[in-house]
């Protein structure tokens, strides 16, 4: 194993809040039958997606992305420690999902 216990535990907490975070949002959201896919540089809403695709597609990119580095990545193009990755990428994924989902709320108080 080339990635430390404590990156992996970080990382399956990540994945653990991203599938709450989806239930959370896919609950709190379930009278829309789409939300804001995109967001401007001002924040608003430029394009809309079936509520399952933009609520579960980060969860399922954060499955594919930690299998990646977890499974697919050969000892010999390690450069450096493979956990600084993991607990960079859970860290930048765990603040993006609550990002958009503050957008996604934004919105969502818009449209009522």
């Amino acid at each position: 194993m080339i990635v430390s216990g404590g990156a992996l535990t970080l990382a399956a907490a990540a994945i653990g809040l991203l599938v709450c975070s989806g239930l959370w949002a896919h609950w709190r959201y379930r009278h829309f039958s789409q939300l804001p896919a995109h967001f401007n540089a001002s924040g608003k809403a430029t394009r809309l997606a079936p509520r399952n695709v933009v609520i579960w597609t980060p969860v399922i990119f954060a499955g594919l992305l930690f299998t990646g580095l977890l499974l697919g990545l050969p000892p010999e193009k390690v450069r450096g420690d493979p956990g600084h990755a993991v607990i960079l990428a859970s860290l930048v994924l765990l603040g993006t999902q609550a990002f958009v989902l503050w957008l996604i709320g934004r919105w969502a108080r818009g449209q009522t």
